[in-house]
């Protein structure tokens, strides 16, 4: 985990918006599951602002690893190193303080080794630019919802310079506008794949006894059932209402209703 500080910037005027630290330290205590996935101990989220941790990236690793979550491609590794390092590359020159020339320089090189990979698979016939547009279009949604979220901190804050991102005010604001909503039977991301990832804007199948993740197809909820079914677990029925009979009724003092129905 890491602790960045990124300046978002107000394109509608002339003055820049306050300063955003986002403070994600590895201070908090921690646990890991059968696949090493990790989670902060106290709320059991891979990503939690109240105890400032965020392990998105390192448990997508240990998913894959699992064969919980398809394995990327050599060419869906590269474009997702190309459009991390143009997007990092995008915020350094946003930041306040603005980082030093040796950091520029390694990020830099960072984005060149990777377009000389990219360069590399294309020349072998691989898809290379639908899998830049693919990686360049996550990187973007990931910096609106950066976005997003700091707009709603200056708005609770006005007039601050600079804000901390980190504790149960961001926690609120992620789960109102950045995280995706539960359904109620607590099944995650119903338009988003479980295991290759794929978006779609109709609701995706999902698993018929746990009920907590979605595939777009058979095919990819069939190659992740050896690693799912170790977590897999009927989903609980949800108790229902059942009719007062007129002993309960009268138990606690009620009346019968005259046209013997209960009201």
């Amino acid at each position: 985990t890491t602790t960045t500080t990124t300046t978002t910037t107000n394109h509608n005027s002339n003055h820049a918006a306050p300063a955003i630290t986002t403070i994600m330290t590895g201070s908090t205590a921690t646990i890991q599951d059968e696949f090493r996935r990790c989670f902060c101990k106290e709320h059991r989220r891979d990503i939690c602002h109240e105890c400032r941790t965020d392990f998105r990236m390192t448990n997508a690793v240990m998913e894959e690893e699992a064969g919980l979550r398809k394995k990327r491609t050599p060419t869906e590794e590269a474009a997702s190193d190309y459009a991390m390092a143009v997007r990092a590359l995008r915020g350094m020159e946003r930041m306040s303080p603005r980082p030093t020339a040796e950091a520029f320089e390694q990020t830099q090189e960072w984005r060149k080794r990777s377009e000389a990979k990219l360069a590399e698979l294309k020349a072998q016939g691989e898809d290379v630019e639908t899998a830049k547009k693919l990686a360049l279009d996550k990187e973007l949604q990931s910096d609106n919802e950066l976005q997003a979220f700091s707009q709603e901190m200056i708005r609770r804050h006005p007039g601050q310079r600079e804000i901390a991102l980190g504790g149960t005010e961001s926690q609120k604001i992620y789960e109102q506008i950045i995280q995706p909503p539960k359904t109620k039977q607590g099944r995650g991301d119903p338009y988003t794949c479980s295991y290759c990832d794929k978006v779609d804007t109709q609701k995706m199948m999902c698993c018929s006894r746990c009920k907590t993740v979605s595939y777009c197809s058979k095919e990819c909820q069939t190659k992740a059932w050896p690693a799912h079914k170790k977590l897999c677990a009927p989903k609980e029925a949800e108790p229902k209402n059942l009719p007062l009979t007129w002993a309960q009724v009268e138990a606690h003092q009620g009346r019968p209703a005259t046209n013997g129905t209960l009201e």
